[in-house]
């Protein structure tokens, strides 16, 4: 990991334990509104980015979530995006990208990785709500894949351009968790909370649904056992060198892009292509 990234963690963590955050606040009577280049504010207003995107829920924490966006993202047939709403103590993608272009404006840093593009956010505030709308991505992208990066139920209650993305009245929608009981149980909740037009598809990590043992089969809920018979039901591969280390430069392993391909087809977004992205295989 480079100085930069470490860096900005540790003013992160120490601005957390201070009790220091950042709250959008609507502009003093007689300010300038922000300019164009600062970006657009928090609160009631929409996101539109003029493309497809995909929001990545995940059911409960280290779900792997920001793993699958990035996998999506890195999956994906044309440049796509990875927008990170968290805030920067809890990131994921600290460090993962080959070349960090700092700030774009609204407490947003930029990166890339190959032809990923990775947003994410530089900065801490008490709310999902709070977040600043993410700046605009460079016209060659198609996609991007949203990762909100905050508890699903208290996305859903704060409400907010995040929550209006990440909760969309149609669409598609991929829903992470891990094949425990637990992590069932959220996801069938999660799942509950989802508009009735959307099309969720339930990534389940480390582990292969086809080897469940009768435990984990017997706590499906309704929700992911109608999902398993559309096949919208996906196992996620481990690779416990990636597990150990976390996200960084090195490519991410072919077998979780592949199954992010497969996740994307199941989408819609993406139909099925011959087209192989950059991943190490092991």
């Amino acid at each position: 990991m480079s100085a930069r990234p470490v860096a900005e963690l540790q003013r992160a963590w120490a601005a957390l334990q201070s009790g220091q955050f950042r709250a959008v606040e609507p502009p003093a009577p007689g300010t300038e509104e922000p300019s164009p280049s600062s970006g657009p504010s928090a609160g009631d207003a929409d996101w539109d980015p003029g493309h497809p995107v995909l929001p990545v829920l995940g059911a409960h924490g280290s779900a792997g979530a920001t793993t699958l966006a990035l996998a999506l993202a890195t999956a994906a047939a044309s440049p796509a995006r990875v927008v990170e709403a968290s805030a920067i103590s809890t990131s994921g993608l600290v460090g993962c990208a080959t070349a960090e272009l700092g700030g774009v404006g609204a407490g947003w840093l930029r990166g890339l990785r190959d032809r990923v593009v990775i947003d994410r956010q530089g900065e801490i505030y008490p709310g999902p709500d709070e977040v600043p709308l993410p700046v605009p991505a460079p016209e060659q992208v198609s996609l991007t894949v949203l990762d909100p990066g905050w508890d699903a139920n208290q996305l859903y209650l704060r409400g907010g351009w995040l929550a209006r993305a990440a909760w969309p009245s149609f669409g598609a929608v991929v829903v992470v968790t891990t094949p425990d009981v637990p992590g069932l149980r959220r996801a069938e909740q999660l799942l509950s909370l989802l508009a009735e037009d959307t099309e969720p598809v339930l990534a389940v990590t480390r582990a292969n649904p086809r080897r469940w043992g009768k435990t984990i089969r017997h706590c499906m809920g309704d929700r992911t056992r109608h999902l398993s018979a559309q096949h919208h039901l996906v196992g996620v591969p481990d690779d416990p060198a990636l597990a150990l280390r976390g996200l960084d430069t090195t490519d991410l392993p072919a077998v979780l892009v592949a199954a992010a391909t497969h996740v994307l087809e199941l989408t819609g977004l993406e139909t099925p292509t011959q087209h192989h992205p950059r991943g190490r295989h092991t």
